[in-house]
């Protein structure tokens, strides 16, 4: 068990939820081995690891969080840089690196006309501790730090270890999930335009389609029409799809092309306009259960309303010794005889024999 005092990272408590997944528990895998589906993927692992607060201190600051809330640093530069409160805007997308090269980086913007740290004075040599202001919240510990990017590429593996180029890439992170990092994102960068070129004809396809011609406009079609949508729109960059709004406009063209919902989608459109593909397909799908259900009425009303099953309700009131007499009389109509309908009025005000106790000596006792 931890103690309050001791360097374990949030990260241990929650080894089991590092696979990254989609905001609907989709997991996020790259098996394609198409390199230019890894910008895309990269994009929507950097979204499920601000969605659960992961690796933010490590991109932000190559930090780690502690169990105890403090941060551990690998180097006293790196909480010297830190105390000066500069932004020097390392994300998810660019990472920032271990401290050696961020001193590097952070110097060499001191003397970079234009930049925020222009003037500034260089990060100082020999420092021996933390910086005043920090030493509540900070601690040296390189091994922590390392034990995080580590953690960082355990997290990768779920969605990069499946691919073929996979084992090379791992190798040569050599434990590193920020070198993991930089490898896949040369690796994107090195796509070749056959690779782009399918990726954005996929993508172009299922938004042109649609729901698939000839397929009735049902909740299950939508269903499987936004699930393979997404799936093809995670392997697309960021910078390359479509916005909210055009988003909105493909669900509108998908509900417009049937009769039975465009009125009634266009009265709740106008009455609450979506603003985004979920939005939308929220309202969409809410008309569809509807209808669903409308059938589900229909169809139960139907049945109730067959003399013919009904039998089925009243045939445990029938004496034994009726059974038989019953069942002659049966095969003389049809159920559309209007002799039936009788039949049936007067079996079901037949009283239950077991009920009424009918044929016990009322004498005995």
């Amino acid at each position: 068990m931890s103690t309050p005092d001791d360097d374990s990272t949030l990260s241990d408590t929650i080894i089991d939820k590092l696979a990254p997944t989609t905001a609907d528990g989709t997991p996020l895998v790259w098996s394609s081995d198409n390199e230019a589906h890894l910008d895309g993927l990269l994009f929507e692992v950097g979204k499920f690891y601000k969605r659960k607060g992961l690796f933010q201190a490590f991109f932000k600051n190559h930090a780690a969080v502690l169990s105890n809330g403090k941060l551990a640093v690998d180097a006293l530069e790196s909480a010297y840089i830190m105390s000066e409160k500069i932004k020097d805007s390392y994300s998810f997308e660019k990472p920032c690196p271990p401290t050696a090269q961020r001193v590097a980086n952070y110097d060499a913007a001191t003397l970079t006309v234009g930049s925020p740290l222009h003037g500034k004075k260089a990060v100082p040599k020999n420092l021996t501790e933390i910086p005043a202001e920090l030493k509540a919240t900070t601690v040296l510990s390189e091994h922590a730090v390392e034990a995080e990017d580590s953690r960082l590429l355990t997290s990768l593996t779920h969605t990069f270890g499946k691919s073929i180029s996979s084992d090379e890439l791992i190798d040569a992170a050599d434990g590193s999930g920020y070198k993991l990092l930089e490898l896949l994102r040369a690796r994107a960068k090195s796509a070749n335009t056959k690779d782009k070129a399918l990726v954005a004809a996929q993508y172009a396809r299922i938004i042109r389609d649609g729901v698939p011609h000839g397929t009735e406009l049902k909740l299950q079609s939508l269903k499987d029409y936004i699930k393979e949508y997404k799936a093809v729109k995670r392997n697309v960059p960021e910078l390359s799809r479509q916005t909210d709004a055009a988003e909105v406009d493909m669900i509108d063209l998908i509900a417009v092309k049937d009769p039975s919902v465009r009125e009634i989608y266009d009265i709740k459109r106008t009455a609450t306009p979506p603003t985004n593909l979920d939005s939308a397909v929220g309202l969409l799908s809410s008309i569809l259960r509807g209808r669903a259900r409308c059938e589900e009425i229909d169809e139960v009303n139907a049945a109730t309303a067959s003399p013919a099953k009904s039998l089925g309700l009243v045939a445990n009131r029938i004496a034994p010794n009726q059974d038989k007499a019953l069942q002659q009389l049966l095969s003389t109509i049809g159920t559309s005889d209007g002799r039936l309908s009788a039949l049936m009025s007067t079996l079901q005000a037949v009283a239950d024999p077991a009920k009424t106790k009918a044929g016990e000596d009322k004498d005995k006792k």
